[in-house]
């Protein structure tokens, strides 16, 4: 069969048959390429947007399971010190450490004989009446003074 029969004309394979297009006759189709690129790049930014949100939970979860492992470790740490404490604060370790102190039970205290101390001489009597209030404050003030010379020696 040749290709100029009436019977390939006629034919189906005529119409499957590739056409040829030159190079100057060429036009690509720009909405359809724009299409294409719009759908890629919105499918990569969505596997961006997907990646980040899992790695961003990710962190999350990880830092919230340190967190959880530092409570946990600060209430046994406060469970030990409270159980510390109860074995500090027993009356019997009390009373061994005052012991070791020197210090004595209450029925075997001993009592001291402390001399008398002398009463506080009468006040002087004023010739001013005591509404003076700056001869008071002076005085205060010298009194205050007088101490803390003494408290020095």
């Amino acid at each position: 069969m040749t290709l100029n029969t009436r019977r390939y004309l006629s034919s189906h394979i005529l119409t499957e048959r590739p056409r040829v297009i030159s190079a100057a006759e060429f036009r690509p189709n720009w909405r359809n390429w724009t299409r294409w690129a719009l759908t890629i790049a919105f499918l990569a930014i969505a596997v961006m947007l997907t990646v980040l949100e899992s790695s961003v939970s990710t962190e999350t979860s990880q830092q919230i399971d340190i967190l959880r492992q530092k409570i946990d470790q600060a209430q046994s740490a406060n469970l030990q010190l409270t159980v510390d404490i109860a074995e500090m604060e027993k009356p019997a370790r009390i009373r061994d450490r005052a012991y070791a102190l020197g210090f004595t039970e209450l029925s075997k205290s001993i009592k001291l004989a402390v001399p008398a101390v002398a009463a506080d001489p009468a006040p002087e009597s004023m010739s001013q009446p005591a509404r003076d209030e700056r001869s008071l404050g002076r005085r205060l003030f010298d009194g205050l003074v007088q101490r803390l010379k003494t408290a020095r020696r």
